[in-house]
């Protein structure tokens, strides 16, 4: 009978690839593959040039893509801006040798902001809300001012009127 003819069986790898068959594989977006694709164009061109449509070709999907992830333009450069601040390494000052500590603080944010310059006019391109705005910006304030205070008290110098 033909029912009991015995099938052998044919041992079948399993191919589970993590997609549904006959989907295209598509780059994966994230929240930081944006925010990495702004950094480079506005580090290029200035943020002025950071679209979403321009943003969205740049990295091969559609501008709703970009919405699923982000909200609008607006938190993509405040994103931006957290990200650059946030990796700001700032080296110690040392008030007793308070020429050389100024080159060697300057000269270390020319080379870090070197990578992408055109990022450093944020001021004049964008508006930072206050999402934004990182605590980490205040940093280089709170060491200037420290190093001030070591600098200037101990020789008695007047900060001010």
């Amino acid at each position: 009978m033909p029912s009991e003819i015995i099938k052998p069986s044919v041992a079948v790898a399993p191919t589970n690839t993590g997609r549904r068959p006959g989907r295209p594989t598509q780059r994966i977006l994230t929240i930081d593959s944006i925010v990495e694709r702004t950094l480079a164009i506005a580090g290029r061109e200035g943020f002025a040039a950071v679209t979403m449509n321009r943003l969205a070709r740049d990295m091969g999907v559609t501008p709703r893509a970009l919405y699923n992830h982000v909200s609008n333009r607006q938190e993509i450069v405040d994103r931006v801006w957290v990200k650059v601040v946030e990796g700001i390494t700032l080296p110690d000052l040392d008030p007793a040798d308070w020429r050389n500590s100024f080159h060697v603080l300057w000269n270390s944010l020319r080379d870090q902001f070197r990578t992408f310059p055109r990022v450093l006019l944020v001021a004049l391109d964008e508006q930072i809300s206050p999402q934004g705005t990182s605590p980490l910006r205040l940093k280089l304030v709170e060491i200037a001012l420290d190093f001030f205070q070591h600098w200037a008290i101990p020789r008695g110098r007047r900060c001010g009127p």
